[in-house]
């Protein structure tokens, strides 16, 4: 699994190569996922695009998705999210947009999760330095993120995700 994360990435960083000839000044910046322990057997969610926030500008692209990850492999780990070059300064989040997922219990039941808001906000304060790269993990917080609820002999898994930074390096 982290072998395909590692291929994605690797053409995300081609693409913003490419596409990089119109800007001098650029940094790396890499994003990892980690999560914490919840009791079910795969958390499975598709991000679609991932957008970072320029202080005093717009929301710009970081990563065109989608990308597929089963968030309760990343217990204990993490994994590479998406990496790509941007304009170096100072920033002030990330968007991640999900698509769609679902949880699999330790039964081994599948329930498809509802997402409420297909947006999540991520605000951490972090600088992309020319020439460096820029590392952020950010932490998954399962159990507050997935609700398992059943009414009568029906089930609702809903998605709800809370993810905080859990640190910012600057190399």
């Amino acid at each position: 699994m982290v072998g395909k994360f590692a291929r994605i990435a690797g053409i995300a960083l081609a693409l913003g190569l490419v596409g990089c000839g119109r800007e001098a000044r650029q940094g790396s910046l890499e994003l990892y996922l980690t999560d914490q322990p919840l009791n079910l057997q795969s958390v499975v969610v598709t991000m679609g695009e991932i957008e970072i926030h320029p202080t005093g500008g717009p929301w710009r692209s970081f990563f065109q998705g989608p990308v597929t990850m089963d968030l309760m492999t990343l217990r204990g780990t993490q994994a590479l999210l998406a990496m790509n070059n941007v304009p170096d300064g100072q920033y002030t989040g990330f968007r991640l947009r999900i698509e769609s997922g679902y949880a699999v219990d330790t039964t081994g039941q599948r329930c498809d999760l509802e997402v409420p808001s297909s947006k999540v906000d991520v605000p951490v304060v972090f600088e992309v330095r020319e020439g460096g790269l820029t590392r952020i993990v950010l932490d998954f917080d399962g159990p507050a993120s997935v609700q398992v609820v059943q009414a009568g002999g029906s089930r609702r898994c809903l998605l709800r995700p809370v993810i905080t930074p859990k640190s910012v390096e600057i190399h």
